[in-house]
């Protein structure tokens, strides 16, 4: 475990926050951001980016009050471990 303030340091460092969606190709069914970009999801409701390769974000796909979708970052790979965004815990999950 290292700590979420570690954590939240390196998502800052890298630029990395909420995204929101602004489109969604149903047929592949990919989430499309206002830059472009393209997601899948990964598990149920646990969104990587589709066109990365080298994955180490994991995002959770959230909703607003207001409608529309908003990818906030879940889980951040550091130095080849998954760890929770919020706690600082090692993913419980399996990640790629």
């Amino acid at each position: 475990m290292i700590s979420a303030r570690v954590v939240k340091m390196h998502l800052s460092s890298r630029g990395i926050a909420e995204i929101p969606i602004c489109d969604m190709d149903r047929e592949r069914f990919v989430l499309v951001d206002f830059g472009g970009r393209r997601y899948h999801e990964l598990k149920t409701n646990l969104w990587t980016e589709a066109d990365d390769d080298d994955q180490d974000i994991v995002y959770l796909g959230t909703g607003r009050h207001g409608g529309g979708i908003v990818l906030k970052p879940l889980f951040v790979k550091i130095s080849g471990r998954w760890f929770n965004v919020t706690t600082g815990q090692e993913a419980p999950v399996d990640l790629p």
